[in-house]
């Protein structure tokens, strides 16, 4: 009987055992579920990170591929520009430097100009002046062509009086003579006078 007692009691202990092992192993078994559970949810959620990042990953490749693309298609436009700078620059110099072929060629404009306008302005001062030298000269004229009219009216009252006066000269030349040979003939006369007559006869022939 008492064997039996024993025997039982260490069944039930050994079911007590049993049932905490039990108990234990579905604790454990739980927890490893929920272990499991978390485990999946974090490479579920991995996975999407993975994901994630790969699409990331394929947007920054086509973002790279885009902005290297980007920088030829700007090489290739710098190396434009910069040919195009190059034609202008030249460009630039060419008509800087017919710009100041054109500049000199105005400068000589201006002063061949400005030498026209003077030499103008000289002539027409030089016109002037002849005008005024014209305008007294015509009445230079007019006062010499008076004169002459009053001169050539006077030189036929002298050329009438010198007439008279000619023939009033050789009356009294006439008149001269016949004085001088009667001067001779009383002086003839005379003795010791003979170089008195000589010298009125030299008189009388300077006075003709």
């Amino acid at each position: 009987m008492l064997a039996a007692t024993q025997q039982l009691a260490a069944v039930q202990a050994e079911q007590r055992n049993a049932q905490r092992a039990l108990e234990e192993v579905a604790a454990r078994l739980r927890r490893m579920e929920t272990e499991v559970v978390s485990v999946e949810a974090v490479r579920n959620e991995a996975h999407a990170r993975w994901e994630k990042a790969q699409a990331q990953l394929a947007a920054a490749d086509a973002t790279v591929t885009q902005g290297r693309e980007r920088i030829q298609q700007l090489d290739t436009r710098i190396v434009e520009v910069r040919t195009d700078r190059d034609v202008k620059r030249e460009t630039l110099g060419q008509a800087r430097l017919e710009l100041a072929e054109h500049r000199q060629k105005v400068e000589v404009l201006d002063r061949g100009i400005a030498d026209m306008e003077r030499r103008r302005g000289q002539l027409g001062e030089l016109l002037v002046q002849r005008q005024q030298e014209i305008e007294v000269w015509t009445e230079q004229i007019a006062e010499l062509a008076r004169e002459s009219d009053t001169k050539r009216a006077r030189s036929a009252q002298v050329s009438e009086t010198l007439v008279v006066a000619q023939q009033q000269v050789e009356q009294i030349r006439k008149e001269l003579v016949d004085v001088e040979r009667d001067i001779n003939a009383v002086e003839s006369t005379q003795h010791g006078c003979a170089p008195r007559p000589r010298k009125r006869s030299r008189s009388l022939a300077a006075a003709r």
